[in-house]
């Protein structure tokens, strides 16, 4: 059989970017000094922390157009693990699956920066070709990265994406029912339409020691603004532009939630959350409305137990309305 031009031409263009990825990903476990800044200078991989989340930290590697999603009922955007291959699969299989979400259709795509490995980086480029569902950023997947992922996703949807209904910003760890979530829980009133939804942390306070600690230089305030546990966050698409101006313009915090939905949120004035009591970030204050409640308790979404299988504790969880096709 033989192959179109263009099929020649994808053909190329995808074995000089697999061969540029795996050169790129090569120099930055292999070089320093002087040479790894000329290489983040030159790719644009990041290699040093910077002060700001600006458009030169947070432009993709890989990415995917997002497009008119006036056919789904929301945009789930996942922050994964470099090597979340298992997870990324079992949320395509679940939220990505429309007979499992159904009578509600979702769009999900996954953040996620490079792995310290070139054979992890070339199962990522194979799966990033094979779903078309990744956007992969040019700085190290790591814990203390994760604000730029958060900016480079919020940059991603207010370049690429329209006609957004909502936007639910998850973990890979997050338990959710779709369609008691569309029921019960959104759209809410008229008046919380433009209004960020969460579990929130109030007079939440800057530690300066462990893990979640800051430097002085990095925050000076002895309390954060009010902000989301970043866990499940129900975002208004039209808060989007205006979140993604602010953060990569803002010195960098590398605490995320802090930083996205405190900190840069804050200086909107006209953005504001709300704690949303259809959440539950405590597994244990779930389990005490389902034993009081059964299957009238109002949590719709929750954290994954730890060493939990996911896709059984999922359908555990969803009280699914019956499909007619079925």
């Amino acid at each position: 059989m033989r192959w179109s031009l263009l099929s020649w031409f994808k053909f190329v263009g995808y074995f000089l970017a697999l061969c540029i990825i795996k050169i790129l990903i090569f120099a930055y476990q292999d070089l320093s000094g002087e040479s790894e800044v000329l290489l983040d200078f030159i790719f644009n991989i990041k290699t040093h922390p910077s002060r700001f989340a600006s458009d030169r930290e947070t432009f993709p590697l890989l990415s995917i157009p997002c497009g008119n999603l006036s056919d789904y009922d929301g945009l789930m955007v996942v922050h994964s693990s470099a090597t979340g291959f298992q997870r990324r699969q079992d949320y395509r299989e679940t939220y990505g699956n429309h007979a499992f979400t159904w009578p509600r259709r979702i769009k999900v795509v996954f953040l996620l920066g490079l792995p310290k490995s070139d054979t992890i980086q070339d199962m990522i480029m194979k799966e990033h070709f094979l779903f078309k569902d990744t956007v992969q950023g040019r700085f190290v997947d790591a814990y203390v990265n994760l604000t730029y992922k958060a900016v480079m996703g919020f940059r991603w949807m207010s370049e690429t994406c329209y006609d957004v209904k909502v936007v639910l910003k998850m973990d890979d760890d997050v338990l959710l029912d779709v369609p008691r979530f569309f029921e019960e829980v959104w759209p809410p009133p008229v008046y919380l339409r433009h209004v960020i939804h969460c579990h929130m942390w109030v007079f939440a306070e800057v530690q300066r020691s462990g893990k979640w600690s800051l430097e002085h230089k990095e925050h000076r305030g002895k309390v954060f603004p009010p902000y989301c546990s970043g866990f499940f966050v129900i975002i208004p698409f039209s808060v989007t532009p205006e979140l993604y101006r602010l953060a990569r313009s803002k010195p960098f915090v590398w605490v995320d939630d802090a930083f996205i939905y405190g900190i840069v949120r804050d200086k909107t004035e006209l953005i504001q959350i709300t704690d949303n009591d259809h959440i539950a970030y405590d597994p244990k204050e779930y389990q005490t409305c389902f034993n009081t409640y059964g299957a009238r308790c109002k949590f719709v979404a929750k954290l994954l137990e730890h060493s939990k299988p996911f896709i059984g504790s999922l359908a555990a969880f969803v009280r699914k309305p019956q499909n007619p096709s079925d």
